[in-house]
């Protein structure tokens, strides 16, 4: 039988995945980077937000915080001042600093190193009640008077300098004193109240203390008690926790990159299949799929090899002659062993490939099978046996509930494909679809059964993930309906046109089931440019006057809102030619708010009678966001890549000419 080729012993799939795996589990070079390190053994520990220039990655650290080590220490440099860093507390997010200026292992000089201290206050903050500011006058031009002397600095030779605390009542008579020839630098210092005044006797003392210097970066805590080590995305202005796999955005996800990996792998390969199914002119069967047979690269991309058994047609027909059988015994299809089973297809490949998923996903030697044949079939039955008993799979690398499920889908999908009846497979476009998590987290969601169906450019906060949507673009349910939040107004979405780009909104602050209240909760609306428009051809302002000091007068009084009863409130257009007479009327202490409307033409003029109609008829607003189109049209579902800013089509297509 010259089609029929012999399994062999070793299976390079799992050999070469579970290579990469564990490479890309232990060894990705930002988590590796960010290593902990110190200058000397009895250092501080220097980890994010800071890092160590020459010992640790930039990328560690968030911009700005980067120190050298010298003499053992770890110092940071701010505005040209060197300042030795004796102690770091990571819990409150201080650091204690000594300048360098004047003090090597305890030897006083002339402190003229000394550099007036600008702090970037995105970066640093000094607690002024714990920390006060030591004055430096040099180059005074004339000698100290008898009440100065004791703040002359001893070891200065060549030129007169002064030291005294910012709050020292003879700061003023050293300035004057000294002329305005004279420099004047201050450094932070830190008092614990016993030192009496302080002078040039004894101010080296208080700059060997130290000053404690706040800082301020994103949060680490959630990262690094996930196993992570935390970092910085500069280009994107981003936290990131750097983990064994890959980097994250908060935390560390343990136990999801086996399953995660080999899960993309399969959908990859399902992918590439439907490709030479679907996608070329020529219909490619390849009649060998197997774990020998799928090739990964550095990135776990899986290739598809080995065509030596391939069949082409050049008219897609649902059944093809052949004569003879060909393949890996254990991954053949039943009808291209026996034509009693149904005849030869792309459902032949759907088969082989169910077989694949059921070995990958079960590493038979990590399985106890009840039964001593250990072969394909038995093992697949085994594995049936097991999900209709609602018994544990006995699969490793499972360690939480997702974990479970992830894996649990992906046996079903293996069983699914390989029933004897091949028209009871599914396509391989069907089954990719099933374990594709992008397409599964950006499914259209609605809040009741009647309401609009929302997908990208917009997501369901709770229903759908993030990514399915366009930045900014969230929605939430309330009541069954789905619900926009745009600078603290709620407002409810009527209707949805992805096809022109704008949505109808209503807002919520007085009509719930028609109920007309006093509009105390609308708010003035400032729209993202970048996100939404509105069309001023067809949209005007309806204008709300609250806190009216006085009454209004005879010609405002169909403005006035009965229902609000603790307080005069007037409603009218923009455009109204009473405007300014109302605002006038009402005084400085009332307030005025603005939200759009929808006018027909045939309202008339609109007051306090008929303004309700106009704000339940709801506003038109157009929305801007990448066009989903191309990628719809497809058959993909849209989304934004968070960490990039583009639009995510090519990691949902997985650009299946990439497999082949």
């Amino acid at each position: 039988m010259k089609w029929l080729k012999k399994p062999t012993s070793i299976n390079p799939l799992f050999f070469t995945f579970f290579l990469f795996f564990n490479q890309s589990l232990c060894s990705d070079p930002r988590y590796e980077a960010c290593v902990p390190h110190s200058c000397s053994e009895n250092g501080p520990t220097i980890t994010y937000p800071f890092f160590i220039n020459g010992l640790q990655n930039s990328s560690c650290a968030y911009p700005g915080l980067g120190l050298h080590c010298k003499n053992g220490f770890p110092m940071l440099k701010i505005s040209e001042n060197e300042f030795r860093v004796e102690e770091i507390d990571y819990e409150r997010s201080h650091l204690r600093l000594q300048t360098t200026a004047i003090s090597w292992n305890q030897t006083v000089s002339c402190p003229s190193d000394i550099r007036n201290l600008t702090l970037d206050p995105n970066r640093f903050l000094i607690d002024n009640d714990t920390t006060t500011k030591l004055v430096f006058i040099s180059n005074c031009m004339n000698n100290a008077s008898a009440s100065l002397e004791r703040y002359r600095i001893q070891s200065c030779q060549t030129s007169v300098e002064l030291v005294m605390l910012a709050n020292d009542t003879n700061l003023r008579t050293a300035t004057e004193t000294c002329g305005n020839g004279s420099g004047i630098v201050m450094t932070p210092v830190e008092l614990t109240g016993k030192e009496g005044r302080i002078d040039a006797t004894n101010y080296a003392e208080v700059l060997e203390r130290g000053f404690v210097m706040r800082w301020r970066a994103p949060d680490c805590g959630i990262c690094r008690d996930s196993g992570g080590r935390c970092g910085f995305d500069t280009p994107t202005f981003q936290f990131r926790c750097f983990c064994p796999d890959r980097p994250h955005r908060t935390r560390c996800t343990p136990g999801k990159r086996r399953n995660t990996v080999m899960k993309y792998a399969l959908v990859g390969i399902g992918r590439g299949l439907e490709y030479l199914h679907r996608g070329c002119n020529t219909q490619i069967l390849h009649f060998d799929i197997k774990p020998h047979n799928i090739l990964l690269d550095k990135d776990l991309c899986p290739k598809i090899s080995d065509f030596g058994l391939a069949k082409l047609c050049p008219e897609k027909r649902s059944v093809i002659s052949m004569s003879g059988m060909r393949g890996t015994p254990g991954y053949i299809a039943p009808e291209v062993f026996s034509r009693n089973f149904g005849g030869v297809s792309h459902k032949s490949d759907v088969y082989s490939y169910g077989m694949m998923v059921l070995e990958m996903v079960g590493g038979r030697r990590d399985v106890v099978v009840e039964v001593n044949d250990t072969s394909n079939m038995f093992f697949s039955h085994w594995v049936y046996k097991q999900l209709v008993s609602n018994k544990n799979l006995g699969l490793s690398g499972i360690l939480n509930e997702e974990d479970k499920e992830r894996v649990t889908k992906m046996v079903f999908v293996g069983l699914w494909c390989i029933q004897v009846d091949p028209s009871s497979r599914p396509s391989m476009s069907k089954q990719s679809l099933c374990l594709d998590p992008h397409y599964e987290a950006c499914v259209p969601r609605s809040c009741s059964e009647n309401g609009p169906n929302i997908t990208y450019p917009f997501f369901i906060n709770g229903l759908q993930n993030s990514t399915c949507a366009y930045p900014g673009l969230e929605l939430h349910c309330k009541h069954g309906f789905p619900i926009l939040k745009i600078s603290e107004n709620e407002f409810r979405v009527e209707e949805i046109d992805y096809e022109r780009s704008y949505l109808r909104l209503q807002t919520t602050a007085i009509s719930w089931n028609q109920t007309v209240s006093c509009p105390s909760d609308i708010r003035n609306l400032t729209l993202d440019p970048n996100r939404f428009l509105i069309d001023n051809d067809t949209t005007t302002k309806l204008v709300f006057i609250s806190n009216c000091l006085n009454n209004a007068s005879a010609g405002l009084e169909r403005y006035r809102i009965r229902s609000c009863q603790t307080s005069v409130e007037l409603v009218m257009l923009a455009n109204d030619t009473n405007l300014r007479t109302a605002t006038e009327t009402c005084g400085n202490g009332s307030g005025i708010v603005m939200t759009p409307v929808e006018l027909t033409g045939k309202e008339g003029r609109i007051d306090a009678t008929n303004y309700a109609e106009v704000l339940e008829r709801g506003f038109v607003m157009r929305w801007r966001a990448a066009d989903c189109g191309i990628c719809r049209d497809s058959g993909g579902s849209s989304s934004w890549h968070w960490d990039r800013n583009y639009l995510d089509l090519a990691d949902l297509l997985l650009q299946i000419q990439d497999l082949l």
